[in-house]
């Protein structure tokens, strides 16, 4: 019995070895149409993207028109005929000022978090108005709330929504709200998973998104997004889509722990709301024993729900939510879409001077914004 064992051991390493080394990207220069995924995995192969979905803990995933060629994508809004409130671009934010919820650094001053968040909402924001967007833009707000800044939102154009956000604590509400608890409300919030690390419990947020059936899809982003192009025919683009990530360093590592050589990245997702999916998600989070399972150590965000809610999905190229560590060339930078401005590698330079003018750019003019924000409600702009 203990030889037998050790025979199934073995051939679950030896899997495992496989699927590490499945992957053709390594870390030469990628293509704009690169989808590290269904380049490395064949989707239609229903038995290996069974053993793969156990193995790395991630969906089937299936790729998009875009993973073959630049002119699938097109740049163009969508013409007269389209109907926009039908999809609706989505940015998630959670504000809560306690200790045990902001970072480490931001402890002495939990203010610093908000202040430096709005700077990447407003940045976001601005980019999606220099790129010619057509869309309706939503911003999805829970937690601890600033009028004077949800004020130049709205100058933006930008629509505001509430939302109940992540329940951290029983009957928890936004500081200084009057409601009283109410059960029923309660039942519908998504709680917040022990394994949750601190860095990443606002992304938590996001999962409320599933909720929105009042859209017919909803294009959610980061706050720290940066949209180089216009991106509206995402809004003909099938759901779930999402991009992944293969962390090409460190393979022989990867051997025993593949979760940590793959992500699911959430920057950027182009979801279906639905109701029964919601119900879905809220009995996946919700309940303690399922919930402690599908957490990933390397992985503490939002991300290991969606990699496990999710039994297949479609894949979009490295170019809708291109990291700047990623290795692209000159003229590959000029045609990312979707820039995911990640804090780690916010001082990375650029080989493209026109992408570098064009962050630079940004970031100044939404501080400006910030600072004169700060002013009128009477606070000091700390970063």
């Amino acid at each position: 019995m203990a030889a037998a064992r050790l025979t199934r051991l073995l051939a679950s390493l030896s899997s495992l070895s496989s699927l590490s080394r499945a992957s053709p990207l390594g870390c030469r220069t990628l293509e704009p149409t690169t989808c590290a995924c269904s380049s490395a995995f064949d989707w239609r192969n229903r038995s290996a993207s069974a053993q793969w979905r156990l193995q790395m803990r991630l969906p089937s995933c299936e790729p998009t028109a875009a993973c073959h060629e630049l002119s699938s994508m097109g740049r163009s809004a969508p013409d007269d005929s389209f109907e926009a409130e039908e999809t609706s671009i989505l940015i998630a934010y959670h504000h809560n000022s306690s200790v045990w919820f902001v970072k480490h650094w931001y402890m002495s001053d939990p203010f610093r978090s908000y202040l430096n968040s709005m700077r990447l909402l407003f940045r976001l924001v601005l980019s999606l108005r220099r790129a010619g967007t057509r869309l309706p833009i939503h911003v999805l707000l829970s937690g601890e709330r600033h009028l004077l800044f949800e004020r130049w939102l709205l100058e933006q154009g930008v629509r505001l929504l509430d939302a109940a956000g992540p329940d951290y604590t029983q009957f928890e509400h936004p500081r200084g709200s009057k409601e009283k608890p109410n059960p029923m409300r309660q039942a519908t919030r998504l709680k917040l998973p022990k394994w949750a690390n601190r860095h990443h419990r606002g992304t938590f947020s996001k999962l409320q998104a599933i909720a929105l059936v009042q859209f017919r899809k909803v294009i959610v982003m980061d706050m720290d997004m940066i949209v180089m192009h216009n991106i509206d025919h995402l809004a003909f683009t099938p759901t779930p889509a999402v991009t992944f990530r293969w962390d090409c360093t460190h393979r022989d590592a990867h051997k025993m722990r593949p979760t940590r050589a793959w992500e699911m990245n959430s920057g950027m997702m182009v979801l279906q709301p639905s109701s029964v999916h919601f119900t879905r998600l809220l009995a996946l989070v919700n309940n303690a024993s399922t919930s402690a399972k599908i957490g990933i150590a390397s992985d503490p965000s939002d991300q290991s729900v969606w990699r496990h809610f999710f039994p297949h999905v479609f894949e979009l190229p490295q170019i809708y939510n291109a990291q700047k560590h990623i290795n692209l060339s000159v003229w590959g930078w000029d045609q990312v879409l979707l820039l995911h401005d990640v804090d780690v590698h916010r001082g990375v330079r650029l080989p493209s001077k026109r992408v570098e003018l064009i962050i630079h750019n940004l970031t100044s003019t939404a501080n400006r914004a910030v600072r004169d924000v700060c002013k009128q409600a009477g606070v000091t702009d700390r970063g």
